[in-house]
């Protein structure tokens, strides 16, 4: 793995780069074609900086983004800390895919992964999440005071429990498919707005002090 303090321009055009130990970085890092990974340390991504690519993975660490992000493909995090933070531009960050660890979205863009899958962790921030395909969610807390809308339905899967405290809509015309066992917790000032249908298959239980506003079916 390479440690870097990249303040002119890398290109990596085939295969992965992992990046780990203590950076702070000033320069473009382009992963076309390729994978760039942040794989540990603390990371200090200044606003001088851009990350563009097919992909990137977050495998450890301690990573601050606040310059410009354009992934096309897809961003994978498995595990560390990950913040965007108010100095960052979110253009594009693909399929999005979060394993473990905490994802900050602090940038005051609206963030819209082409899908999102969302295993464990924490999911949290004052951006808004605008999934346009499906929303896979497995296990782990969403919060933070932005709204995520799931405009390609939901699929609540595993054994994994779910919490919620921030706003998650399903819209009109989307189904919200509950086929996994582990409850789902629904904390205030948490709301699950459902304006399409909301399948419950299980014996789940969905419990908590926020609130499960129904416009839809269930």
């Amino acid at each position: 793995p390479w440690l870097s303090n990249n303040r002119g321009s890398l290109d990596v055009q085939s295969g992965e780069l992992p990046l780990q130990d203590n950076g702070a970085p000033t320069g473009s890092f382009d992963a076309t074609g390729a994978l760039l990974r942040f794989s540990g340390g603390t990371q200090t991504l200044s606003a001088a900086t851009s990350v563009t690519g097919t992909a990137v993975e977050f495998t450890n660490g301690t990573i601050t983004v606040g310059g410009t992000y354009d992934v096309t493909g897809s961003t994978t995090m498995a595990f560390g800390t990950v913040t965007f933070s108010p100095t960052s531009t979110v253009t594009s960050v693909g399929a999005h895919s979060l394993g473990n660890g905490t994802l900050t979205f602090n940038s005051g863009e609206t963030i819209a992964p082409s899908t999102l899958s969302f295993t464990n962790g924490t999911l949290t921030g004052s951006d808004s999440i605008n999934v346009p395909g499906l929303f896979t969610w497995g296990g782990g807390t969403m919060s933070g005071t932005g709204t995520t809308t799931a405009n390609g339905g939901i699929a609540f899967t595993t054994a994994f429990g779910k919490t919620l405290t921030r706003t998650l809509i399903n819209p009109a015309g989307q189904t919200a498919l509950f086929s996994g066992t582990g409850g789902f917790v629904i904390n205030n000032p948490g709301a699950m707005d459902n304006s399409g249908t909301f399948e419950h298959q299980t014996d789940a239980g969905v419990s908590g002090a926020g609130s499960f506003r129904n416009a839809g079916a269930f």
